[in-house]
């Protein structure tokens, strides 16, 4: 049967997406924005499953999204695949019934003050705005009513998405269909069904996370100021906010506009003398915005309207300046009467010269024998310059007027926050708290507790911590400069009891063995040289040349498991994940925010966007990039540089054998998932387990296994390591990136010699100026990395990823057993028990690579494929050979001789079976 499309939206409208999914079972948590879980539509090890409540829409970018098809839509489409019926099921399922009648036209519904809170209604009035801006660029009453204010910039027009309202909106519509309902619940259009803007310049009004909410209308015939019912929602330019220490607010958007074309570029707009609302408010104390420069009218409402706007900004502990021009009305009046460039040196002087505001404040004032009393007196915006002298025990101690306070755990690092420790004193009273001072709720939290304590009000409390803000980011700013560099932020204190069961684990003899013993009852069965490998490499961020790691494997092998329990053992100040990088995520971090941590990413289809940076970051261990912005004072173009150091070890995950590109992946060490059948049952039986007793008490005790490593890891320095046994080690020479391979391998050396520093004296080293600590290689470090270097960087060597040479192995199988050298994906499929899209993913390579060719098929048809390939795919793997035997070192060290001919190179081998950590 036919659904129209109001019944459609009808049923849309009255769902929830979340509740939706959540109740087919699917866990979901929030993730920014968004909603993640594991995908119900395939085998899924991590949050793969994306939900977005403000679009109503669900996306898969795991396996299903790999897969192509059906990976994402709205409530019915999940529904439908979800339960597996057809749509108008889903819609049955969701609420939808038949209708028994002619469905006549829907009643106009009385307005609502919020009616553009759902997210339905905010994405039409983005259609809205998006109509009006498209009629504004095709019409010219418009753009000749802006012209007409001295307002000509297109790029200007385009930024803000200026619009005109011609009352063509009711042609794009069904009058009497559920969006014109819609529309004149929001306001657009009146009930009477006329456009509430018809003849207006029309500017979208948004906020960060909501988008557009409201709009803006000038009627270009008559002087008239419009806006959508119900309480004015959005900022105009709020953008302008984000990221400046200082703001400009005008009376109007047309002035507004006038400073933004005129090279200010960090200018917003309030909505007339009462036009100062409470998303201006939340968004001044959001973005830490130091000082407001009023420029409203110059005339009595507009003076009044300054001081009543600065008087509540003031209250928020932000600096506010009286910025009026002189000499007309307001900056578009002057615009008309002096020109432009006149103009804009007048607008840009009543900047440089606006004075602080004066504004009234309440201050309680109280005495042991009389009642409170109220004083008003005129105060400075600002409070007086505080003193800070730094304490011998450590931190520092501001006094602002009558109080003291003492600040500790102020660092360089993390500049996006401002967490301390603070002990506020004053009239022998007391206060101690720890917090986020960047945070708008911890500030006012404590800004009604020290009301409280101090019977003070609270607005000239809240100017006091705005200048105890202020000179501790400036106290920051010196210790960044101490040194030439960023002092390192303080190891979190780690309680005697805890720190004893660390070093305990750092001074086992046989620390490797206890590592994955660890591993095995945090519930990774086997992998033991994976995990040995990513255990090291987690440590080796504390080098100066760390290591990074791939994990390759089929979809489901546990590779997601095996990256989730690295991260678990790192400390959670030394992680940094994520699902997804952008292009230039990496280059805008604050400099020092990776160094010495533990970049992971979820997975490699994460990190492809971000290819660039990974690769540079890997190499170089810096980032750095040269951008080009607006000076939001004098509108001139300058050059900005941004640094991101490391060291920084990186990892993600990957099922594609050709993850992100050559160039980035062989700056990494790559590694597998055992895909036996012997391993499969072996997870199998353990998943079982976790369902006794014994499994039981295994996840409680798992916490304190994870508790103990982040502490040793907590303990290690970032010594230097010292190898005299370096001359005497060999690697293989023959081929070009072997110069890269060879640095992997003494990094490996490094890493295993940091790790067992708790057993061994740390050396000092002085050269002149220069002083040095350091541990030493020792040769059975040498031997660990050797059985290591051998599974692991010998793969390097093989042009086929692990996944792709088992496959290689199955076809080679398959084809013995049948007799003949041509097989299909179905033969495949049928052999191995793999997915079609792995089977297509890895004899993909194997085509590339010529050991599989196609013999007959096409498009359509049946595809028949002819192995190549002879011989055993095993011993076709190659590995390190030409290492040199630690028996040898010991006996070169021994008789002062040099150590045996190598044997040679790149020989031919069948794999080691286990890696041995005995040796």
């Amino acid at each position: 049967m036919y659904v129209t499309k109001e019944a459609i939206e009808r049923v849309r409208r009255s769902l929830d997406l979340v509740r939706v999914v959540e109740s087919r079972g699917v866990k979901l948590q929030r993730k920014g924005r968004n909603y993640a879980g594991l995908c119900p539509f395939h085998e899924d090890h991590e949050p793969s499953f994306v939900v977005n409540p403000e679009k109503q829409l669900w996306h898969c970018f795991g396996a299903c999204g790999a897969q192509g098809g059906k990976n994402g839509g709205d409530v019915f489409a999940f529904v439908a695949r979800a339960d597996g019926v057809t749509f108008l099921e889903a819609m049955k399922r969701l609420g939808y019934e038949e209708p028994r009648h002619p469905a006549t036209a829907p009643t106009a519904a009385p307005r609502a003050q919020n009616a553009v809170a759902s997210p339905g209604r905010r994405d039409l009035l983005a259609r809205v705005a998006a109509h009006y801006h498209r009629v504004f660029r095709e019409r010219t009453e418009g753009q000749e009513y802006l012209k007409s204010r001295g307002l000509t910039d297109p790029e200007m027009f385009a930024a803000f998405e200026a619009g005109y309202a011609d009352g063509s909106l009711l042609k794009t519509i069904d009058a009497t269909g559920e969006a014109a309902r819609a529309l004149r619940e929001i306001g657009v259009l009146t009930a009477q069904g006329r456009e509430l803007l018809h003849g207006c310049i029309v500017f979208p009004l948004a906020l960060p996370e909501e988008g557009v909410v409201g709009l803006y209308g000038r009627h270009t015939k008559r002087d008239q100021h419009l806006y959508l019912p119900g309480p004015r929602r959005g900022v105009f330019h709020w953008q302008a906010l984000k990221g400046a220490a200082e703001v400009i607010l005008t009376e109007s958007v047309i002035d507004a506009l006038t400073l933004y074309q005129a090279g200010l570029r960090n200018v917003a707009a309030i909505y007339g003398t009462q036009g100062f609302t409470a998303d201006h408010d939340e968004l001044l104390q959001r973005f830490r915005v130091k000082r407001v420069f009023l420029c409203l009218d110059n005339d009595e409402p507009g003076q009044g309207a300054t001081r009543a706007v600065g008087e509540r900004i003031a209250r928020l502990g932000i600096g506010v300046l009286d910025a009026h021009v002189s000499g007309a009305k307001d900056p578009n009046a002057l615009l008309q009467a002096l020109g432009p460039e006149t103009a804009v040196v007048a607008v840009r002087k009543a900047i440089a010269e606006a004075s602080p505001l004066t504004v009234k404040s309440t201050v309680k004032e109280r005495s042991e024998s009389a009642p409170a009393t109220q004083a008003v007196s005129e105060t400075p915006a600002a409070p007086s310059a505080p003193q800070a002298t730094r304490e011998d025990g450590g931190g520092w101690r501001v006094t602002l007027g009558a109080r003291s306070y003492r600040v500790r755990g102020l660092t360089a690092t993390g500049l996006d926050r401002l967490r301390v420790n603070l002990r506020v004193e004053a009239s022998g009273r007391m206060h101690l708290d720890t917090l986020d001072l960047y945070s708008h709720r911890a500030r006012a939290a404590l800004v009604k507790e020290l009301g409280k304590l101090f019977e003070e009000d609270e607005a000239a409390l809240a100017r006091e911590v705005g200048s105890l803000i202020e000179t501790l980011e400036g106290l920051r700013l010196e210790l960044a400069k101490q040194g030439g560099e960023t002092p390192a932020a303080p190891r979190l204190e780690i309680p005697d009891r805890e720190r004893e069961a660390a070093l305990k684990l750092l001074r086992a003899p046989d620390l490797v063995g206890r590592v994955l013993a660890d591993c095995e009852r945090l519930g990774c069965v086997g992998e033991r040289t994976t995990l040995t490998a990513g255990y090291l490499g987690t440590v080796s961020r504390l080098l100066d040349e760390p290591l990074g790691l791939i994990i390759v494997s089929r979809s489901g092998a546990g590779k997601s498991s095996v990256q989730d329990l690295l991260c678990d053992v790192v400390p959670e100040e030394d992680l940094v994940r994520y699902t997804r990088l952008t292009g230039q995520a990496l280059f805008y971090k604050e400099e020092d925010a990776l160094v010495h941590k533990v970049l992971a990413v979820d997975e490699e289809k994460g990190a492809e966007e971000a290819a660039y940076s990974i690769r540079n970051l890997q190499s170089a261990q810096v980032l750095s990039v040269a951008a080009t912005r607006a000076d939001p004072q004098t509108g001139k173009l300058r050059t900005e540089e941004y640094r991101v150091r490391g060291p920084v070890f990186i990892m993600f995950t990957t099922t594609s054998p050709e993850a992100l590109d050559y160039e980035t992946r062989n700056r990494f060490v790559q590694v597998g998932i055992d895909e036996s059948a012997e391993q499969t049952r072996k997870i199998l039986v353990r998943q079982r387990e976790a369902d006794t007793l014994e499994g039981v008490l295994r996840r409680e005790e798992a916490s304190v296994i994870r508790r103990v490593h982040q502490n040793a890891q907590r303990l290690l320095r970032p010594l230097r390591v010292v190898n005299s046994y370096a001359p005497r080690l060999s690697y293989p020479d023959e081929r070009l990136m072997m110069r890269r391979e060879q640095k992997k391998y003494l990094t490996l050396i490094k890493a295993i010699a940091l790790l067992h520093q708790h057993q061994r004296e740390v050396k000092r080293a002085r050269r002149g100026d220069v002083e040095v600590e350091y541990v030493e290689v020792e040769p059975r470090d040498i031997a660990l990395a050797n059985t290591l270097a051998r599974q692991v960087l010998g793969r390097s060597l093989d042009e086929l990823a692990h996944p792709t040479r088992q496959l290689l192995k199955h076809l080679v199988d398959l084809t013995a057993r049948s007799g003949a050298r041509t097989f299909t994906r179905y033969e495949v499929r049928q052999a191995t028990g793999w997915t079609d899209w792995q089977v297509r993913l890895h004899l993909a390579q194997l085509l590339d690579l010529e050991y599989v060719v196609l013999a007959s098929g096409r498009v359509g048809k049946r595809m028949t494929y002819e192995l190549l390939f002879e011989g055993d795919p095993e011993e076709d793997q190659r590995y390190l050979a030409g290492l040199v035997d630690v028996d040898e070192i010991l006996e070169s060290r021994n008789n002062g001789g040099a150590p045996r001919p190598a044997p040679p190179v790149l020989a031919r081998r069948p794999r080691p079976s286990a890696l041995e950590f005995s040796k």
